[in-house]
C-alpha cells in the first residue's frame, strides 16, 4: 500500500515539461468520389455522305429523329465501342431503334457488325456462339444479354452449298451467308426493324423507307410477301405481334397471303412456336393478339383446342379466355410476374372440361379420374404443335386438379388447401370461372374471404357454408310407360265407346255433359254408331238372341276404331233417336247388357297355402 502512494507522488512530482500527451492527428482519410465515367469521345463514322448515297440509304439527323441518346443501355454502347476498334463495322439496329423512336422503352437491344461471328467472339472474353441455321454471338454483362449479328446477304449458288440451305417449299434451313450493311437490310422481314442507329454521329440510316412506315402506323414486308412467309412462316406470327403491340395495321399486300400460307406453321418446330405463343400471348397485349389470331386464321395452327373452343363457345371459353388475358395485360403493366403454366392451364380448361363431360357420359369412373385421363389427352394433344416443358406442363395439372378440391364441401383441410404451392393459381382460375358466368355456389367468393380472415372467423366460415349446403337430391326413377292402346270391355256397348288407358291413377278432370231429357224421360247420349248396327241390336226378344247380338255388335265396334270411317250426313241423320218407343227400347238394351255382363263375371278365388288342409 506505501509502494502504491510512492508511485503516485513520483507521478506528480515531476516537472510538466516532460509531461507532453501525444498529439491527436487532426488527418482524415479522403473519401474516393465515384465519377461516373463518361463515354468515349466521337470516332470517325463508317458511314458518310458518299456511301449512303452509293448503297441508296436515307441519312436522318438527330435533330430530326429526336432519340435521346442516355436511352440507350450503355452495355450496348460499349459493344459497339469496342467492335469498332477493332475496325469492324458496327450498328444498333431493330426493334430497339423502332421502340425508341416510338418513346418505348426497348425490351432488348440488338447489335450487328460486319465481323463474323468467329471474329466477334474473339473481341469478348464473355460471349458465347449459339444457333446452327442462325448463327449469332451472345455477349453477357452481369444478367444483361445482348445478340451480337453478323450482316446477311441473299443465296448464292456457290454459298447455298456451304453455308445456305434451302427446303423444297421455300423455307430456309440454314442462312449464314454473310455480307454488307445493304445487303443485311434487305434480308429484314420488316421495313419497321431495318433501321440502323449509328452511335457516332447519332444518325439513322433507312434503306426501305422504314421511318416513313413508323410514323403512318403501317407494318410492311420487305421483298415479295409470299416468297418471304416461305422462307419462314414465323414471320406471320411476328405479323400478328407487331401490329397487336404497336396498333399498327398490317398492309394489304403483306395481310393478304397469310390465311393462304397458315398451314406452313405446322412445319415449325414445336419449341421455337411455344417461344412465340408467349410473345403474342404474354407481353402486355394478350387479347388484341388473340383477335388477330383468330381473324387470320393462325390460332388453330398452335392452340387447335383452343381454336375449336372459342369458334363453338364450349364452357363459355370466350368469356373466360377474354378475362384470363386481360388480367395477365394488367399484371403486365403492373411488372408482376405471369406464369406460362397458368396461362396454357386456362387457354386448355375448356378443352379439358368438355373432355370430361364426354369421358363421364361413356364411363363409370370417378370424377378425378375422368379428370386425369382428360388432362392427358388435351396435353398430348397440345406438344404436337407447341412444346410445354415438364416443369410447366406439372403445374397445369395441378391447377386443374385443385378446381375439383376448391368446390367441395370446405373442412379442416381447407387450411392445407391455402399453403398448397399452386393455391394462387388455382384460385385465381376459381374466381376467373365465376366471373365468366360459372356456377360454383359463391365458391370464389368464400375463398376470397377464407384468406384474409382470422383463426376464428375461418372456423366461422367453415360451419357456416357446411349449414347452408344442402343435402344431395336423390334422383326419381323416370318410369317408362308403354303407349296407351285402347282396350274395350266386353257387353261395354252404349256407355263406354272410347278407348281407356291401363295408366292407372290418372282420374280425368273433364266435368261430364250435361243429359238432355224428353220431358222426364232423359235421353241418353253416345258416340255415332251406325244405324244398321242399333236397329239390329234393338229387334231380339230372347236373351240367348239379346247376347249373339251383342257379341256381333262389339265385333263391329272393334273394326270401326281401327280403321276410323267418318260418317256421312245419311248415317248421322238415321241415328237421331225422336220417338219415346225407340228411346225405351235403347234403355232395356242397356239395362240387360249390364245385367248379363255381372251374372258373367267370376270372382277371383283367394290361392291357398301349401299347408292348408283344405288342399287334402
Amino acid at each position: 500500500m506505501p509502494s502504491f502512494f510512492k508511485n503516485i507522488k513520483k507521478l506528480f512530482s515531476k516537472p510538466a515539461s516532460k509531461f507532453q500527451p501525444k498529439p491527436i492527428s487532426t488527418t482524415t482519410k479522403k473519401i474516393s468520389s465515384q465519377h461516373s465515367t463518361e463515354r468515349a469521345a466521337k470516332t470517325s463514322s463508317f458511314m458518310d455522305a458518299a456511301r449512303a448515297q452509293k448503297i441508296n440509304a436515307t441519312i436522318i439527323a438527330e435533330s430530326t429523329h429526336h432519340i435521346t441518346f442516355r436511352d440507350i443501355d450503355n452495355n450496348a454502347v460499349k459493344i459497339v465501342k469496342d467492335l469498332q476498334r477493332a475496325n469492324y463495322e458496327s450498328y444498333l439496329v431493330g426493334g430497339c431503334v423502332r421502340d425508341l423512336l416510338l418513346n418505348k422503352r426497348p425490351k432488348d437491344f440488338d447489335v450487328t457488325t460486319g465481323a463474323h461471328p468467329e471474329q466477334a467472339h474473339k473481341v469478348f472474353n464473355r460471349s458465347r456462339l449459339i444457333g446452327r441455321r442462325f448463327k449469332l454471338l451472345h455477349v453477357r454483362f452481369g444478367r444483361d444479354l445482348i445478340e451480337v449479328a453478323t450482316f446477311r446477304a441473299s443465296h448464292s449458288e456457290q454459298a447455298e452449298k456451304n453455308h445456305a440451305k434451302q427446303a423444297d417449299t421455300g423455307m430456309i434451313l440454314r442462312d449464314n451467308v454473310y455480307g454488307t450493311i445493304e445487303q443485311d437490310a434487305m434480308r429484314r422481314d420488316f421495313t419497321i426493324n431495318a433501321l440502323y442507329y449509328d452511335i457516332n454521329n447519332r444518325s439513322i440510316y433507312d434503306f426501305t423507307n422504314g421511318y416513313q412506315d413508323i410514323a403512318d402506323g403501317k407494318i410492311r414486308m420487305i421483298g415479295d410477301p409470299s416468297e418471304r412467309y416461305r422462307e419462314d412462316p414465323v414471320r406471320m406470327l411476328r405479323a400478328i405481334r407487331f401490329a397487336a403491340k404497336l396498333g399498327f395495321s398490317i398492309e394489304d399486300s403483306t395481310a393478304k397471303p397469310i390465311k393462304e400460307l397458315a398451314p406452313m406453321l405446322f412445319d415449325i418446330a414445336p419449341a421455337r412456336l411455344f417461344d412465340e405463343v408467349l410473345k403474342l400471348l404474354q407481353s402486355g397485349h394478350g387479347n388484341d393478339s388473340l383477335i388477330l389470331l383468330r381473324e387470320y386464321r393462325l390460332l388453330e395452327t398452335i392452340l387447335p383446342q383452343t381454336a375449336v373452343t372459342l369458334d363453338q363457345d364450349i364452357e363459355n371459353a370466350n368469356t373466360l379466355i377474354a378475362n384470363a388475358l386481360t388480367n395477365t395485360d394488367r399484371r403486365l403493366k403492373q411488372r408482376k410476374s405471369v406464369s406460362p403454366g397458368f396461362l396454357f392451364a386456362v387457354l386448355l380448361w375448356p378443352a379439358v372440361l368438355n373432355k370430361l363431360n364426354e369421358l363421364l357420359a361413356k364411363k363409370r369412373i370417378p370424377p378425378l379420374t375422368a379428370l386425369n385421363e382428360a388432362a392427358s389427352k388435351v396435353i398430348s394433344e397440345q406438344v404436337k404443335r407447341t412444346s410445354i416443358p415438364k416443369r410447366f406442363s406439372i403445374n397445369i395439372r395441378e391447377i386443374w386438379e385443385l378446381q375439383f378440391r376448391l368446390i367441395r364441401q370446405p373442412s379442416a383441410k381447407a387450411y392445407q388447401l391455402v399453403e398448397h404451392p399452386r393455391f394462387r393459381a388455382a384460385y385465381d382460375l376459381l374466381v376467373l370461372r365465376e366471373n365468366s358466368g360459372e356456377d360454383l355456389d359463391n365458391m370464389g367468393t368464400w375463398w376470397t374471404e377464407f384468406q384474409s380472415a382470422s383463426a376464428e372467423d375461418r372456423e366461422i366460415l367453415i360451419n357456416t357454408k357446411n349449414q347452408r349446403k344442402s343435402k344431395p337430391k336423390k334422383r326419381k326413377a323416370v318410369v317408362k310407360h308403354s303407349s296407351e292402346k285402347a282396350v274395350f270391355e266386353k257387353f261395354d256397348v252404349v256407355e263406354q265407346v272410347k278407348a281407356t288407358s291401363k295408366v292407372r291413377g290418372k282420374t280425368s278432370n273433364k266435368k261430364p255433359a250435361p243429359q238432355k231429357t224428353v220431358g222426364d224421360t232423359p235421353i241418353i247420349t253416345q258416340p255415332i254408331i251406325k244405324a244398321a248396327i242399333i236397329n239390329e241390336a234393338l229387334q231380339p226378344s230372347s236373351e240367348q238372341q239379346l247376347i249373339a247380338d251383342l257379341t256381333s255388335t262389339e265385333a263391329q265396334i272393334k273394326t270401326q276404331h281401327q280403321v276410323p270411317v267418318k260418317p256421312s250426313v245419311t248415317e248421322v241423320t238415321a241415328i237421331t233417336i225422336d220417338s219415346p218407343a225407340s228411346l225405351e227400347k235403347t234403355n232395356s238394351l242397356v239395362i240387360a247388357s249390364s245385367a248379363i255382363a255381372k251374372s258373367t263375371q267370376k270372382k277371383s278365388r283367394r290361392s291357398r297355402a301349401k299347408n292348408d288342409p283344405r288342399n287334402k
